[in-house]
């Protein structure tokens, strides 16, 4: 045991930086090392701590395993994160902050967290990954800085948990299921074919019921059965081109589909929106 001047040490009082060598294993910024002098019970703890990590281990395993089946099953998506914080108190402060805004549609998962700087290796596992890295009150080391940037890799650092929380809510926000709901527009009965190619038709009808669009939907209907469907990629009224026309009205119909449509066949009309 050495201090910062490099001088051999026998002891140290609490506060006192010192250099330890010796070890068999690196240990990771937040360990613990712990003094005992009897041999026996000092293999007996390795031994159990060996045994707790299996252990751990293993129940992670599992879990991980569960929650993909979960996953695949419930369709549900999962942001993955990469943490690094100055503190433990921080560091658990904003683990529980995560764990609260997490929905029925988006988990939040801390993937890894760890004290200090952000390193070479927390850029590396973000990229292999695809989880987001985010510092709480830490540095993204230089050599960090340049793997980022040769990734393409995001890193994000944070003074406030307030502020990497709700970072993590607007990406949550990207998650959510888009609901998608048929707004139906109106009726034509078709009275006339002018033109039929080989991916297209220029009709023309009438508008029995609300209204059609442009970049509308259109359901071929024949004798009360669907036949296809298509869209409308073109409207005129009187020759000139038009964006919608009412019920009532006569026109001329550009449909982007299969050309099927005969005279006397409906076209069901309508279009998609996003459920708010």
């Amino acid at each position: 045991m050495k201090n910062h001047r490099g001088e051999d040490l026998k002891e140290a009082p609490p506060s006192t930086p010192v250099k330890i060598l010796g070890l068999k294993a690196v240990p990771e910024v937040g360990d613990f090392l712990q003094v005992v002098e009897d041999t026996k019970e000092l293999k007996k703890k390795v031994r159990d701590l060996q045994h707790q990590r299996k252990a751990y281990r293993d129940r992670k395993a599992i879990q991980k395993s569960k929650s993909k089946n979960e996953d695949e099953d419930d369709e549900k998506q999962s942001i993955d994160i990469i943490l690094k914080t100055d503190t433990i108190g921080s560091q658990e402060a904003i683990v529980q902050s995560l764990e609260t805004i997490s929905t029925d549609d988006v988990e939040i998962r801390i993937a890894k967290k760890g004290l200090g700087n952000i390193t070479d290796a927390d850029v590396l596992q973000a990229d292999a990954t695809g989880a987001f890295l985010y510092g709480f009150n830490v540095k993204v080391n230089a050599g960090a800085n340049e793997i980022a940037k040769e990734k393409k890799q995001e890193v994000e650092t944070f003074e406030v948990i307030y502020d990497l929380t709700d970072a993590v809510k607007k990406e949550r926000e990207k998650y959510k299921k888009v609901e998608i709901e048929r707004v139906d527009l109106g009726r034509v009965k078709v009275l006339a074919i002018f033109k039929t190619g080989k991916k297209n038709m220029i009709i023309g009808g009438m508008i029995t019921k609300g209204k059609i669009e442009v970049d509308a939907r259109a359901i071929i209907i024949r004798d009360d059965k669907p036949q296809a469907e298509g869209i409308i990629s073109k409207l005129q009224q009187a020759k000139q081109d038009v964006k919608t026309i009412a019920s009532g009205t006569e026109c001329g119909i550009e449909f982007t589909g299969a050309p099927i449509i005969k005279e006397g066949d409906f076209l069901d009309v309508y279009k998609e929106e996003i459920k708010t």
